[in-house]
């Protein structure tokens, strides 16, 4: 891992100045090598010098660093063939089959100025050997071919970051997401997503190559900067859309299934067990009707037939407590088939498919332990069925895990699971229903209560839950008859703070829900062809079958949390105290259904993922203050020279056009940036001991505000807009007036430095972060004091308001990340604690 110098970087607009200046590279290829040129060292007789081969891996070792699409200098970027054609701002760096009129390798063998790399980096950035010139030029000479896989990967990342190195992680930036129970922190040259109530860490997101300085949220969420050494990141976040409530329902139902409606490509079918009553059914236009299961029912599954018309012909199987077993229509009710010879509750249902994904059979378990399964009849789709056709079991199996408490299946899939009054899940042939492999016990003996099954081209992948458990586990599935013995890999998925209730796959494996009975609800994003790959592995290597069954012992999830809540209004904010979730389940257009025990059901979509769609590059030194206007639309960047100049650039979002750059109004680094609460104006801080505001229309000072005797380090806003609050290195925060540009008051004391502040919202109250390892809340109107947060050991950079004022979290030298409650300072979390 490289982290960039403090010293500017010199682009290669030297050169493309001498190219506009008629200096033309022959002309200067003409003259005899300078005397600091590197030899020329030619490869050996017959051999053969590639791009993919040799010349990619040279490239990346000596130049990439400088010339990526992340910071591509002088606009140049060098990670790919097709850069190297393009080149930079004047035109391509190489003219194939000439090396002595190729930029690259000009400037690369030090032939012509500037250098590359330039002098002042040489500690960090060595030049090309004498044997690299000789490659580079052989290559360049030899017609520069590419010679790259065209079906395979040619693009190398921009950035290959390694593990950080002890005593080099600080915490330099952090900020809550609106909307999201999620912290960005800013560790080292990484920002990691982390929730801040449960500790776990959702994702972490790179391209960064020196400290991460700044990170913010947009008002709404929807958006995250970070900034560098002379780079600001843009990343889009998952954003949540609250669909309708679906009610009706008598009872907080206990399961929910999306199923297709007859003849319909999406109609997003929602049916739900309520407990003790019937099956609800609310059709895609929100409309509700039950159906009589012939008692009180306890599980239901879908079972969907390809009818020889071509239509969909959708029936729900029903367990009931009386041990009746009924196939419904979803249009009437119809009662299509009656399966016989079921003992005692029916607790858990399942379709079997044949390799066509066409219902073939149905299996039921319940208290006995026996499995029973049955054939699917041989329906007449025209209509239903003058009377249910009655159907005796096909065959048995005679339990061997207790009571039968779940079962899944999937079309595509060749597993049958079930999962015991015992704590075990068994993995079936379905054929048969013989076990296959040991037994898995995830959850120390609980019973299992929960599981849902999707298969993929490369296996399957399935989630459990157990009575009482505060996770849920993931099992990865590969495809069984193989000729080495399956053993699933098993993972264990945190970050709820009470009992999961629910947890459900989408069809294609790559997202999971979890919900919990404070009304948690969390989006997990998934890769099942890694998942899959690594149980194969597993299974190549003949792992004993036993490792799957201690969730201590198996690597950790690979899989990101995109999205997670606890109570969400329409408006994206937290509400409370939310009801508790009973069920969950995917609807076939990506939405979620979740149900709590107001007897609602509730469609939630989450659209996007974690993905970075913006580079805002070229400031003058280190980014250091990151600041969103209120509609999201601008982004303010301060940083600059130390001791030379204080940059301040506003740009447009969504054209990543600069709408404003000024080195005028600050004489020095640039800490902190602020938009007024109406956005029209910007205030800022500076290493100049001032606090200034901008206004944006066009550009000028309208007020100056003096009286630091050091680095103003914070500044923000009251709500009103009336007010403003800075800190500084002189240990104290003053807050002023804005209508008037006078001093307000100074408020008490900190010990050392107050490196950043917030003013939480709709009152009085600023938080701020100290180097004297303490947090403080003061009271604007009175400048005192009124709570302490302790507990960190180190320095403490930064600081950030989440939840409506409801949390306060800063970072420390030591890379941890202090989080209090705001209204006792109690410690909610010391995360990133490594010792």
């Amino acid at each position: 891992m490289r982290f960039m110098n403090g010293a500017k970087a010199i682009s290669a607009w030297v050169f493309w100045m001498m190219m506009s200046l008629g200096m033309g590279v022959a002309a200067v290829a003409g003259f005899d090598d300078p005397p600091n040129a590197i030899a020329i060292e030619p490869p050996p007789a017959g051999q053969t010098v590639g791009y993919a081969e040799t010349i990619a891996d040279l490239l990346d070792g000596k130049c990439v660093a400088c010339h990526n699409s992340l910071v591509a200098e002088g606009r140049l970027n060098l990670e790919t063939y097709a850069g190297l054609l393009k080149g930079g701002k004047r035109g391509p760096s190489i003219v194939p089959g000439k090396a002595d009129q190729s930029p690259l390798f000009l400037m690369g063998s030090h032939r012509m100025e500037p250098v590359m790399p330039p002098k002042e980096k040489a500690k960090d950035y060595p030049a090309l050997t004498p044997a690299e010139v000789g490659l580079l030029k052989a290559w360049i000479d030899a017609g520069a071919i590419d010679d790259s896989d065209p079906d395979g990967e040619t693009t190398k990342p921009a950035i290959e970051l390694g593990t950080l190195p002890p005593g080099l992680n600080p915490v330099l930036a952090l900020d809550f997401a609106p909307g999201h129970d999620l912290l960005a922190i800013g560790r080292a040259n990484v920002v990691t997503i982390v929730e801040p109530r449960s500790g776990v860490e959702a994702l972490t997101l790179g391209g960064h190559l020196d400290y991460v300085g700044a990170i913010r949220f947009s008002p709404d969420g929807s958006l995250l900067a970070s900034g560098s050494y002379r780079t600001a990141l843009l990343h889009r976040t998952p954003r949540l859309f609250r669909g309708p409530t679906l009610d009706g329902a008598a009872n907080p139902p206990s399961r929910l299934i999306a199923l297709p409606g007859n003849g319909q490509a999406n109609p997003n079918v929602v049916a739900a067990v309520e407990p003790g009553g019937a099956i609800r059914v609310w059709s895609g236009d929100g409309q509700s009707r039950t159906l009589d299961p012939g008692g009180p029912p306890l599980d239901l599954a879908a079972a969907v037939w390809t009818t020889p018309a071509g239509r969909l012909q959708t029936l729900v199987l029903v367990g009931n407590e009386n041990g009746v077993i009924r196939l419904l229509d979803l249009a009437e009710g119809n009662v299509w088939a009656t399966l016989k010879g079921h003992n005692g509750p029916a607790r858990a249902v399942a379709i079997l498919h044949d390799d066509q994904g066409q219902p073939r059979g149905f299996v039921a378990g319940g208290d006995d332990g026996t499995l029973r399964f049955w054939n699917a009849p041989a329906f007449d789709f025209a209509a239903p069925p003058a009377e249910p056709i009655a159907v005796e079991p096909s065959a048995s199996l005679a339990g061997e895990q207790g009571a039968i408490r779940v079962l899944a299946s999937a079309p595509g899939s060749r597993w049958l699971i079930s999962g015991g009054a015992d704590g075990t899940i068994r993995l079936r042939d379905p054929l048969d229903g013989q076990p296959q492999g040991e037994r898995i016990r995830p959850f120390d003996g609980q019973p299992i209560r929960a599981l849902s099954l999707v298969a993929t081209k490369a296996g399957a992948l399935a989630v459990a839950l157990g009575d009482a458990g505060e996770f849920a586990a993931l099992l990865a599935l590969p495809t069984p008859h193989s000729p080495t013995p399956c053993v699933p890999i098993v993972h264990r998925l945190d970050g709820h703070l009470v009992k999961v209730t629910a947890a459900a796959l989408a069809e294609d494996g790559r997202r999971l829900v979890t919900t919990d009975e404070a009304g948690g609800v969390k989006l997990w994003s998934l890769d099942p062809e890694r998942l899959l790959q690594d149980a194969r592995l597993t299974t190549t290597n003949n792992a004993p079958a036993s490792s799957a069954a201690s969730l201590g012992e198996v690597p950790a999830i690979r899989g990101e949390m995109v999205w997670s809540h606890r109570a969400v209004s329409p408006e994206g904010r937290p509400t409370g105290p939310p009801s508790a979730t009973t069920a969950a389940t995917f609807l076939s257009d990506g939405r979620v259904a979740v149900a709590g025990t107001d007897n609602a059901v509730r469609l939630t979509e989450v659209q996007g993922d974690w993905e970075q769609f913006r580079v805002f590059e070229d400031h003058a030194g280190r980014v250091l203050a990151l600041d969103f206007d209120p509609t999201g639309g601008l982004l303010a960047v301060g940083g600059g020279d130390p001791s030379r100049s204080g940059e301040l650039v506003v740009w447009e979002v969504g054209k990543g056009m600069v709408v404003l750059r000024s080195e005028e109004t600050h004489s020095d680094t640039v800490f902190a940036v602020r938009f007024s609460p109406d956005g029209r104006l910007l205030a800022s801080g500076g290493a100049d001991k001032f606090l200034k505001v901008t206004r944006l229309e066009d550009g000028k000072i309208i007020r100056s505000y003096e009286g630091h005797t050091h680095h103003v380090l914070g500044v923000d806003w009251k709500s009103d807009g009336r007010q403003l609050a800075s800190s500084g290195g002189d240990s104290v925060v003053k807050v002023w007036s804005f209508d008037t540009g006078e001093q307000i008051r100074t408020c008490q004391a900190a010990g050392k430095q107050i490196t950043a502040l917030d003013w939480l919202p709709g009152g009085p109250l600023i938080a701020g972060a100290s180097g004297d390892r303490q947090a403080r809340l003061w009271n604007a109107d009175n400048g005192q004091v009124t709570r302490g947060f302790g507990g960190s050991s180190e320095y403490l950079h930064c600081l950030a308001v989440g939840e409506e004022g409801g949390l306060i979290a800063a970072g420390a030298d030591d890379g941890t990340v202090m989080v209090w409650k705001t209204d006792d300072a109690a410690v909610l979390r010391r995360l990133g604690d490594r010792r």
